[in-house]
């Protein structure tokens, strides 16, 4: 997958988590995150994603509270988001979380202040070092 549409598959799966989180609806969420139609590859690669993270939500929210040694509402809900997104990649795609870091440092970077970029890089590199027993896919 190209760079384009890999941020463009994050930022879509970035807007899935929002309103997952909000409305507790996953095929609503497709819905409206898709209403601006990406490049077929993110779109596929975004809804892969969001079947992921649904999948593991509790257990994602687990390791980046683990991690980060606070709960995740104390967090704003676009950092939640992103997160969640970035420790699903980092967990369940296998990226490498300075790779993922930096595709959500481009789609952050129009909706968010700068200085949240080391914040997140730092929590993606908790994750991937994270141990935890890993069920086999």
């Amino acid at each position: 997958m190209s760079g384009v549409s890999y941020t463009q598959a994050l930022d879509r799966a970035i807007a899935i988590a929002l309103h997952l989180e909000a409305t507790g609806d996953l095929h609503q969420s497709l819905d409206v995150a898709f209403s601006r139609s990406p490049h077929p590859q993110a779109r596929a690669a975004a809804t892969g994603l969001a079947y992921t993270l649904a999948a593991r939500w509790g257990v994602v929210d687990r390791i980046l509270e683990e991690v980060q040694g606070e709960k995740l509402s104390a967090s704003t809900s676009l950092l939640r988001a992103v997160l969640r997104v970035g420790a699903t990649e980092v967990l369940w795609s296998r990226k490498h979380p300075v790779e993922v870091s930096k595709a959500l440092g481009k789609v952050l970077k129009s909706k968010t202040s700068p200085r949240i970029l080391p914040r997140i890089r730092w929590v993606l590199k908790k994750v991937a070092n994270f141990s935890w027993p890993r069920p086999r896919n």
